[in-house]
This record gives structure tokens, C-alpha cells and sequence, in this order.
């Protein structure tokens, strides 16, 4: 998701994190070439890193592969200089179409792969609403993970228009950026033993949209094999914010604004293949009606339904909603859950007594458009009733109740569909789902907002990347233990697909008579049946208009 202001990615610094040795480089020979990679110091924990960054894992979606999904890595001669990262892909006017690369940090290179003790990998996914952010170390630096000896991969894909254009019956089928996600996970599959990882303990970690897009590799088949454990912070791929079942409008407006109004969808992709990816960038949120302006944090470009299309690979063919339902997804062991108050994030785009008395006035805008609901129907209006008297009381939508509003958005933009995950991962019997709410409110995390208080989205990553603030930490201090527990989890699970830490923390996995989560404060506890009556409204709803019946 993106954050105004909340978590990782408006931490815009060039952080100093290494001491870097007088170009000390180390090389490895993969399928496409040699790289050449830099060794470093940790100024974090001390550790020799070895870093090889800007790995192409796919040719470049330039021209003609505009809109497809991505294509195999090119071959190059002599040594390729891995000591840089490569662009972030096209956002915000920043950024490049040409953006395919991934970064890899270990703690050690083997010399020969084949005999050699190999480590867990875990490959991270970026948020930002699948619309922004970044593979760039700056903002998931890795150094308490490799010091507890995990190979480390932080990935790109394709953003906004360019990543999730979708038009039925053409070349362009959508979910292009999800692709790419599978074409590097079939990368590392491929070569991260040459670092020292081993391809057959990897987790796929990801927070917000990445923490959703984790979930869409839960349930796409083109993902099978490519991963064994998976951690989904805040994300789930029915969220508001993660599926929309079709874009088509959205596509056939950027045409229109662009000068090309048609209904012919081929000549409208060909079209737009034409244009400079700044201008298809810039223009992509003036594709969005006034309707869907309206409600919390759209995007127009993000996943969606596929439909064949000859020489493209399918990545979602059915609703996240329905996949799930009927346990089409992957039983591997899976971490899933939500901050607390993961609705500051939605509070800050709207929190000043302009905003708040507008949704007072027009509370159905509060319901997500995932609902499929026409604004002024009976359904409507029944339901926007029902969330106001079950958060409001029926009070006013002000700055007063302002963690009334909180709650509600933290529900149905990101609890709710986390819940459902995990409902139906116990229906079918699956044993190794691992529930959490984060509710650690530490004074130096990443969500402090003058107006509000509380654990935004995003603040969990404090806890688990190296940023500077940690530096300053006393030894004895909460928020470094609350580090140390975090990451140790995480580290556990990779290796062993269990989080719990000996004599320390016991966290189980929900079962049908246990629903289990970890609540993490200073002091991890084990509860159950997460916020039980609110997601027993959203069942209910969701219930009521037929998401169940799938």
C-alpha cells in the first residue's frame, strides 16, 4: 500500500548503513554471465555481506512487451558490475520502464554450490498499493536477517498502468507485474544456490501490496514450487486495494484522455504501446470516476481476472474471493496478519474536519468497491447503516471519533480479509497457518502522525529492517527486544516453517477448534478468535451479498 507518511516508503534518505571496504568485489558465474559484487561490513551487526545488485531477471518489457507478461533474462559477455542498484520502476515521474532487477545480499558465497551447506532464502516483495516503492536496500535493509544466517533477495515489478493493465481479448491480459514476481522467484530458483542460498527453502515475504501479492502466489498455479513458506504482513489478496475484478473501463478511459476514444481493445493496447510510459504513468488516477474517487485509497491499475491469451501465461483466472473458498491454494506454512490500527493510513488521506463532515454526510462512500454495490441501493444504504451504528453508535464522523473511524477502515481495508484467509485455511484443514496482530505502540516506530496515535500500517517493518533511529537505542530498551523477537520469529519460520522461539514465545497455528493469534507487544501473548465481533459483522455482510456462496 502506499503510505502518506505512515511506514517505509517516505523514508526518503540515503542511508549509510555499510562501511564499505577500498572496492573489495567478489564474483559469481550464473546462467546469464558473470556478475561482479561488492563485500562489505556491517556497521549494523559486524558481519561480512557479500551484495550483487541490479540483477536483470528478465529482458527489458520495452516496446512491443509493453503490457506482457515478462520474458527470459538476456545472456551478456564478460562481467556484468552487480555493485549498483538498478532503477525503481516508473512512478510518481521518477524511475524507469526498463526496471527488471533484483538484489541479492549473503553472508557467504559457497565455493562449490553442489557440496555446500546452503541457507534459508527469503525474497522480499515491496509495498506501495501497486502503484510505488521499491526493491531498494535503502528502505529493507537485510542485516538482522543475514545475521541469523539468512540469504536475503528484495525483488521489482512492474507498476501501476504498466504492471496491471488488463483488456479482454487482446495481448495485454493483465497482472504483468505479478508475473514478474514469478519470473524472479524462477530466477532465484535457478541461481541462488551460486550465492550460497538454497532454492528449495525460500520464503516469500512481502508487506501491504507485497503482503497481498504474497497472497495472489498462495493461490496462482504459476507460483508452484517456487517457494515453500510464505509471510503476508497486512496484505491479502481480497482486500479493497489488491483485486478488482475488472479494469476495462479504466483502460478504455486512459484511451479517451489520451486522444484514441475506441472499444476496439487491440487497437487501444497498440495504441497506448505508443506512448511514452511517463505520460501513460501520469495520466493513469484520471482514469478513476468521481464515484471511485470517492471511495478509500483506489487505484485504477491493480490485480485483476485474466483471460487467455495465446503465448501469455494465466496468473489469476478465477476471484481471489472464490479461489480461496474452495482451497485452491498452496499448503505450505503461511504467516498472515494485520497492525492494529491499519487504518491511520486512510485517516491521514482524509482527517481534517472538511473531509470527516463530507463522509458524515455520504457514509456509503466508506464501503469498499469490492462490494459491487450501486451507491443510493436499498443494499447500499442497508449496509453503510449497519457500520455506522455497529463503529459510530450513530455518532458524527469527526475528529472525535477519529479511532472510530480508524477501526472501521482497519477492517475493511485490511483485517477483514486477512480473517476471511484464515477462516477458510481451517475450513479445509490446513495446519499450518500462523494468525498475529502487531500491537506493539513503540515511541520510535514509523506511523507517528502529530493528529493520531497508534500502530499504522507499515510500523511493523521497524521491527524487523535495520534504520537508522536504531542505531540510538540503549541495549536494554524495549523497542531493541521487541527487534530481536520479530526478526527471530521471522527467522525461525524461514528456516524451519515454525516462528516460535524456544522457552521464549509459543506461537501456534489456527485450528477448527482454536483460532489462534499471536498478539506482539513487548510481551508476545497467544490469543484467540481475532477481534471476534466486528469480523463477525464483516461476515455477515460479506455473507449477505453472496461472497460466501462462490
Amino acid at each position: 500500500m502506499f503510505r502518506f507518511g505512515v511506514a517505509v516508503f517516505v523514508h526518503l534518505l540515503a542511508f549509510a548503513f555499510l562501511q564499505e571496504q577500498p572496492r573489495d568485489t567478489a564474483t559469481v558465474k550464473i546462467a546469464q554471465g558473470t556478475l561482479k559484487g561488492k563485500i562489505e561490513i556491517s556497521t549494523v551487526t559486524g558481519q561480512k555481506q557479500y551484495s550483487f545488485l541490479g540483477v536483470p531477471f528478465a529482458k527489458p518489457p520495452l516496446g512491443s512487451l509493453r503490457f506482457k507478461g515478462p520474458r527470459a533474462p538476456e545472456s551478456w559477455n564478460g562481467v556484468r558490475d552487480a555493485t549498483k542498484e538498478g532503477p525503481m520502476c516508473l512512478q510518481n515521474g521518477a524511475g524507469a520502464e526498463d526496471c527488471l532487477y533484483l538484489n541479492v545480499i549473503t553472508p557467504e558465497l559457497p565455493g562449490d554450490p553442489s557440496n555446500a551447506t546452503l541457507r534459508p532464502v527469503l525474497v522480499w516483495v515491496h509495498g506501495g498499493a501497486y502503484q510505488t516503492g521499491t526493491s531498494s536496500l535503502s528502505y529493507s535493509r537485510p542485516d538482522y536477517f543475514l545475521q541469523r544466517g539468512l540469504v536475503f533477495v528484495s525483488i521489482s515489478y512492474r507498476l501501476g498502468v504498466l504492471g496491471f493493465l488488463s483488456l479482454e481479448g487482446t495481448d495485454a491480459p493483465g497482472n504483468a507485474g505479478l508475473k514478474d514476481q514469478v519470473a524472479a522467484l524462477r530466477w532465484v530458483k535457478a541461481n541462488i544456490a551460486r550465492f550460497g542460498g538454497d532454492p528449495d527453502v525460500v520464503t516469500l515475504f512481502g508487506e501491504s501490496a507485497g503482503g497481498s501479492s504474497v497472497h495472489h502466489h498462495m493461490l496462482s498455479p504459476l507460483s508452484d514450487g517456487l517457494f515453500q513458506r510464505a509471510i503476508s504482513d497486512s496484505g491479502a489478496a481480497m482486500n479493497p486495494t489488491a483485486f478488482f475484478n475488472s479494469t476495462r473501463q479504466r483502460a478504455l478511459r486512459l484511451g479517451k484522455i489520451l486522444g484514441l476514444e475506441t472499444a476496439d481493445g487491440q487497437r487501444l493496447v497498440d495504441f497506448l504501446r505508443n506512448c511514452t510510459a511517463e505520460l501513460l504513468v501520469a495520466s493513469q488516477d484520471e482514469t478513476l470516476s468521481q464515484e471511485e474517487l470517492k471511495r478509500t485509497m483506489t487505484k485504477a491499475f491493480i490485480p485483476t481476472i485474466e483471460y487467455p491469451v495465446k503465448g501469455e501465461e494465466i496468473f489469476l483466472a478465477a476471484s481471489p474471493w472464490e479461489m480461496t473458498k474452495k482451497g485452491q491454494f498452496k499448503r505450505i506454512p503461511y504467516i498472515t496478519g494485520t497492525n492494529k490500527d491499519e487504518g491511520i493510513l486512510a485517516y491521514l488521506v482524509c482527517h481534517d474536519p472538511t473531509c470527516l463532515a463530507e463522509v458524515d454526510k455520504d457514509f456509503e462512500r466508506v464501503l469498499p468497491l469490492n462490494m459491487g454495490l450501486k451507491r443510493g441501493s436499498e443494499q447500499s444504504k442497508k449496509i453503510a447503516a449497519q457500520l455506522r451504528q455497529f463503529y459510530f453508535q450513530n455518532r458524527n464522523v469527526s475528529t472525535e471519533t477519529a479511532h472510530n473511524y480508524i477501526d472501521l477502515q482497519t477492517d475493511a481495508m485490511y483485517a477483514y480479509g486477512c480473517h476471511y484467509v484464515v477462516n477458510h485455511s481451517v475450513a479445509h484443514r490446513v495446519a499450518n497457518v500462523f494468525n498475529y496482530q502487531f500491537v506493539y505502540d513503540g515511541k520510535n516506530a514509523a506511523g507517528r502522525h502529530p493528529t493520531v496515535q497508534g500502530v499504522a500500517h507499515g510500523d511493523e517493518l521497524f521491527y524487523l529492517f535495520y534504520r537508522p533511529e536504531h542505531s540510538s537505542l540503549q541495549a536494554n530498551s524495549t523497542d531493541l527486544a521487541v527487534i530481536n523477537t520479530m526478526v527471530t520469529m521471522y527467522a525461525n519460520f524461514a528456516k524451519t516453517g515454525n516462528p516460535s522461539i524456544d522457552n521464549e514465545v509459543t506461537w501456534k497455528y489456527s485450528t477448527p477448534e482454536h483460532r489462534y493469534y499471536l498478539s506482539i507487544n513487548d510481551t508476545p501473548s497467544l490469543e484467540e478468535d481475532f477481534s471476534k465481533e466486528r469480523m463477525a459483522l464483516w461476515d455477515g455482510i460479506y455473507t449477505y451479498l453472496g461472497f460466501e456462496s462462490t
